[in-house]
């Protein structure tokens, strides 16, 4: 709320102010520093789940589909991306602005992962857990989830950096490339969905993360 404020009455005088007075730039960067800052503060909302959501009955498929457009911009032209969907529907109840954070988040992990450009795998389908099944080390309840399969073929991640992988601020770019909350957020979004992930990588041979989000 504070932020809302800031940004508000920045916003106001950047409008009210003349393109060529010596205040717009000066305002044009208190925007960009709280509005960046409202952005660190909706990551830390949502990896402690208390980030607020509006959830609808979607179809997951939808969504990549919008999406697949900028997250080919985001990956760049050196890697690849590959979506493979099916043919039917797979419907979750989630906040759609999530998934998409979910995915951008994912495509700029990966593409960092592959500096000199690769595949980007993006796989859809519905998983059926027959009976309960536990999950690094959580347990998944019977029933029908919609899977997404994210898979690179990047530099990879050694067991010292998975041990630490979800937590807020760890990063395993040099200081000022990245704040450690992309995978923090992604985690933190899966479970306010009451959905799992898990990961398998290993150095030079890729990562692939998988997420099931209830049906």
């Amino acid at each position: 709320n504070i932020l809302t404020t800031i940004n508000g009455y920045a916003e106001m005088l950047a409008d009210a102010a003349p393109a060529d007075s010596p205040l717009a730039s000066d305002l044009a960067e208190i925007l960009g520093a709280g509005r960046r800052a409202a952005l660190l503060t909706r990551q830390l909302l949502t990896i402690s789940r208390r980030a607020p959501a509006e959830p609808v009955v979607l179809d997951i498929r939808i969504l990549l589909r919008a999406l697949e457009k900028m997250l080919r911009r985001t990956l760049g032209e050196d890697i690849h991306l590959e979506l493979n969907l099916p043919a039917e529907p797979l419907w979750i109840r989630s906040d759609p602005g999530q998934i998409d954070q979910i995915l951008l988040n994912m495509a700029v992990n990966a593409r960092d992962a592959m500096p000199q450009g690769g595949t980007l795998k993006i796989r859809a389908c519905a998983t059926d857990f027959e009976t309960d099944d536990i999950l690094m080390l959580e347990i998944v309840h019977a029933g029908r989830y919609a899977t997404l399969v994210i898979e690179d073929n990047g530099t990879g991640m050694d067991d010292a950096v998975l041990a630490h992988l979800f937590e807020p601020f760890f990063t395993t770019k040099e200081k000022g490339k990245g704040t450690g909350l992309g995978l923090a957020t992604v985690f933190g979004i899966v479970k306010q969905n009451k959905g799992h992930i898990t990961v398998a990588s290993a150095p030079g041979r890729g990562s692939t993360f998988t997420m099931h989000l209830p049906s």
